[in-house]
């Protein structure tokens, strides 16, 4: 059962299963005085890539904020319904906002996500204007006197006031120099110094079919460590944001194409840099009422180590595991915007 003051328990208490965004009508009021999202405020060196326009406390544990998304974009895609990718960006950026906002985390801190989800509340859901998220900080965990650790759940809403999707995770918030002791091992290396082999297709992602057997897939993982949408600032491990971008495209291939209508990922270890990456797919077999059909999916690095391992559930024409025409070439590049 959801705590009584959870989004869950905000949605399980409206009978009608009809959820709305804060309103007069619904008992809650919505915010009136805005403040405007900088990029330090969600890690961001481009400010076009920021994804949150404004943003106002709600109470000392939640936070609304309007989105701001792109009309185009090389990644996100709107032409074809709501993106899962956009979505799970945006509930990013807004887990690094509450945290310097709501619980006045430094600066300097560093943010590690250890577990996503999110679901579209439609497979018919489209990311139109005027979206808003609504953050709540589940979970608060406290050691000394800083804020190690949150459990977030948030709720997005169309410009009508409908549900769009709903999301959790849970993240670390460490301090800069515990983070740097952590990481020690890394020897400095970041995505300007790395030397590693680089996508021939000319895309900053790529996946090249290496096995097929019994409707498993195998791909191993190319990537442009200087691609400036994954690696807008210097990093020293592979992004959860690249990875997810992987996962959701191998497993679109594993079932003759297909649109992510939710996914839940779980980044077990930092994925470095200089690692050989593959992704193993399996489909399930497993198909929701709604028809989509959930795929495991795994990222896989050095001496077969998973770095990250989770669920696409994926909308497909025609359900089941099905060779493409395509599988038996030797590159597969992942195409921006790909979904």
């Amino acid at each position: 059962m959801a705590d009584e003051g959870s989004l869950s328990a905000e949605r399980e208490a409206r009978s009608d299963g009809d959820v709305t965004a804060p309103t007069e009508a619904t008992g809650a009021a919505p915010p009136t005085d805005w403040s405007p999202v900088l990029k330090r405020q969600v890690h961001k060196n481009a400010g076009e890539e920021v994804l949150l326009s404004s943003y106002a406390p709600d109470d000392e544990l939640t936070m609304t904020a309007r989105t701001r998304w792109p009309g185009r974009h090389d990644y996100y895609r709107l032409d074809r319904g709501a993106d899962v990718f956009l979505l799970v960006e945006t509930f990013r950026q807004m887990t690094i906002l509450i945290g310097h906002e709501l619980f006045q985390v430094p600066p300097e801190s560093v943010f590690v996500m250890d577990r996503c989800s999110l679901r579209l509340a439609s497979r018919d859901a489209v990311c139109g204007n005027d979206v808003t998220v609504r953050v709540r900080a589940a979970e608060v965990e406290v050691k000394g006197a800083r804020v190690y650790r949150l459990g977030v759940e948030a709720l997005f809403f169309d410009g009508a006031g409908r549900e769009l999707a709903s999301g959790d995770g849970s993240l670390r918030i460490l301090p800069r120099r515990l983070y740097e002791r952590l990481r020690a091992g890394s020897a400095g290396v970041t995505n300007l110094s790395v030397v590693r082999d680089v996508p021939t297709s000319g895309t900053p992602l790529e996946l090249r079919l290496l096995d097929r057997q019994a409707g498993a897939r195998t791909w191993e993982l190319r990537f442009d460590p200087l691609d400036p949408f994954f690696f807008d600032h210097a990093v020293d491990h592979v992004p959860g944001m690249l990875l997810i971008s992987a996962m959701r495209d191998a497993a679109a291939r594993s079932l003759d194409g297909g649109t992510c209508v939710g996914l839940s990922v779980e980044f077990v270890r930092y994925l470095e840099l200089d690692e050989p990456v593959h992704v193993r797919v399996r489909p399930d077999g497993h198909q929701d009422a709604d028809g989509a059909i959930r795929v495991g999916v795994a990222v896989v690095g050095a001496n077969h180590s998973e770095a990250a391992t989770g669920t696409m559930e994926m909308a497909v024409a025609h359900p089941g595991p099905q060779a493409r025409a395509e599988d038996g070439a030797e590159v597969r590049p992942l195409v921006r915007g790909s979904r």
